[in-house]
């Protein structure tokens, strides 16, 4: 799946695979002023059967967009 986001709120159901409005390059749904998103990325090692996500919560507004998120990344590499 080449998907980056997914819808959040009242509205929609708690599951990452609403169907729309995920994003992904083609999606003819507008981003709105309003509609709050989380825009992620997945990583996945699969020999290792590893995976790890980095995102935020945004909110799409007149002008762009604001990130909800509170919470700084901290970023951990181990060698």
């Amino acid at each position: 799946m080449a998907a980056c986001g997914y819808s959040l709120g009242a509205l929609y159901r708690p599951t990452w695979m609403d169907v729309p409005p995920m994003l992904y390059s083609g999606n003819p749904m507008p981003a709105i002023p309003g509609m709050v998103l989380f825009l992620h990325a997945i990583l996945v090692d699969a020999p290792k059967n590893l995976a790890m996500s980095l995102g935020h919560t945004i909110v799409i507004t007149e002008t762009g967009a604001d990130v909800l998120s509170r919470l700084v990344p901290a970023y951990h590499v181990s060698t």
